[in-house]
């Protein structure tokens, strides 16, 4: 009887976890695109410094011409 209820369980089983596969996959690939964006943010910053500091020496520049 309980290999019955086994045979009869398991197309639910392996829809809950492929369920619970697709759920972890979901929340992996968020997780990562939340480190690239991290990743990005953090390199757009540095470029707009670097991009601050060479307009500011460039003013010094022309102002001394």
């Amino acid at each position: 009887m309980s290999a019955e209820k086994s045979k009869l369980n398991f197309p639910q089983n392996l829809k809950d976890s492929t369920e619970s596969l697709e759920s972890m996959c979901q929340k992996s690939f968020l997780k990562a695109m939340q480190i690239a964006r991290q990743i990005f943010c953090k390199k757009v910053k540095k470029s707009m410094l670097r991009v601050k500091i060479l307009l500011k020496y460039n003013d010094k520049v022309e102002s001394r011409l």
